[in-house]
């Protein structure tokens, strides 16, 4: 704890030292002494108030009596304040830090060359475009940052996506899937934002719904407030859910083996009663006129650090005469592990990466460093006739908002090909 706060300090401080310096020279306030000194109190007093303010709120959240969901929460809005104060000094420093170093490359030039090198290199209107470039990057993250938290964190975006496949059931044809993933409901502030995204899907009154797990950050409790939010959905043909990582509750310290495994008992009675059948290493049919088809739903699966509680072997048991079968599994990477290729599904439906809410979805580019941890990270993948799907996630973690990639709700038409 005193290191965490030791090492946020230091990052901080020379953020803040590195800022200070490189806008004092890039307004020429040492020039105008009356300017300079108003900054100086107004920047100092801010950072100041801000890291008080922080250092005070981890200590008071620490200490609070508060479920532990609420204590979450009030540490992801430290996190994106922080990131919305500091992730723009830390690009104007470094912009600050290259200008710093070329006029001081352009000093050792012109001090053991004497070739004019610092009259080119070190003039006032050259060097301060590359910190102006700075301070245009940086304020352009700083709107990005605070869009991201006030507005994108809730703009549910639909995606719309198409399928076909030869083995469907006729019956099935132009079924309508809504999918939606990675709730994690004890983020979220105000109900009424959840009712937004469960409204929209709800507009496009989907035949089916699935969930793909990770409902809560931690507690049941998260889940149970939230109980008439969640009864708003429905589907004729039913809904379906599993379990994500945070569902099953390994990110908490439990008092006892006994009270984890109550707070999942309570998680999935919470579940059930917003109409949800939840899927744990099991399977269910659908049937739809003269024809049917398996909906599978593992645990929670994951490779290391993430537990593996999915059974894929056992949720099968059972769906071998079905013609066709739709898998519901958190974690996409276990597609890759046990699904492709193995032609034991043909429907995979996952969430889990929340495309790390952070990309580029715009000009035809879609893209996230995520992709660099996960293969498939969001949107549609196959493996011949094997599909699968990645959702972007419903809600946020972490960091209150999202950045370029908007929370998803997706809606899935199968249809049968000749």
């Amino acid at each position: 704890m005193i290191w965490g706060i030791l090492i946020f300090l230091a990052i901080i401080f020379l953020a803040d030292l590195a800022a200070y310096n490189g806008i004092r020279r890039l307004f020429n306030l040492q020039k105008k002494p009356k300017s300079k000194k108003i900054f100086k109190r107004g920047y100092w007093i801010f950072s100041a108030a801000y890291v008080v303010f922080a250092v005070i709120f981890v200590l008071i959240a620490r200490n609070s009596s508060a479920a532990d969901y609420l204590v979450y929460r009030s540490y992801f809005t430290l996190t994106g304040s922080f990131l919305l104060l500091y992730i723009p000094k830390i690009i104007f420093s470094i912009f600050f830090g290259v200008e710093f170093l070329l006029r001081f490359v352009a000093l050792l030039l012109n001090r053991y060359f004497k070739k004019g090198v610092k009259s080119v290199f070190n003039r006032i209107a050259v060097m301060r475009v590359i910190s102006w470039v700075g301070s245009f990057i940086s304020l352009a993250s700083f709107v990005l940052i605070l869009h991201g938290m006030l507005i994108e964190r809730t703009n549910f975006k639909t995606e719309y996506v198409s399928v076909s496949y030869k083995n469907l059931p006729k019956s099935f044809d132009g079924l309508k899937i809504g999918f939606i993933s990675d709730m994690h409901l004890g983020s979220f502030y105000d109900s009424l934002d959840v009712r937004k995204g469960i409204d929209q899907l709800m507009k496009e009154k989907p035949d089916i719904i699935f969930f793909g797990g990770d409902l809560v950050n931690n507690q049941s409790e998260e889940a149970a407030v939230m109980l008439p939010e969640l009864q708003r959905m429905h589907a004729p043909l039913g809904m379906f859910g599993i379990l994500g990582n945070h569902d099953v509750g390994d990110y908490r310290r439990w008092k006892t083996i006994e009270e984890k495994k109550e707070n999942l008992n309570d998680l999935i009675k919470v579940e059930e009663e917003a109409g949800f059948t939840v899927l744990i290493n099991q399977h269910a049919v659908i049937k739809k006129g003269d024809d049917s088809i398996a909906v599978i739903g593992v645990n929670s699966w994951g490779k290391p650090p993430f537990k593996e509680y999915g059974r894929l072997n056992v949720a099968l048991k059972g769906t071998e005469n079905f013609a066709f079968r739709i898998l519901l599994t958190h974690n996409p990477s276990h597609w890759d592990k046990e699904v492709a290729g193995k032609n034991n599904a043909d429907l995979t439906l996952s969430g889990h990466t929340h495309a790390m809410q952070l990309g580029i979805n715009c000009f035809g580019i879609f893209w996230s460093p995520i992709k660099w941890m996960y293969p498939h990270w969001a949107g549609l993948y196959n493996d011949g006739e094997q599909y699968l799907y990645v959702n972007r996630g419903f809600g946020y973690l972490g960091f209150p908002g999202r950045i370029g990639m908007s929370p998803e709700i997706t809606i899935i038409t199968l249809k049968k090909s000749n």
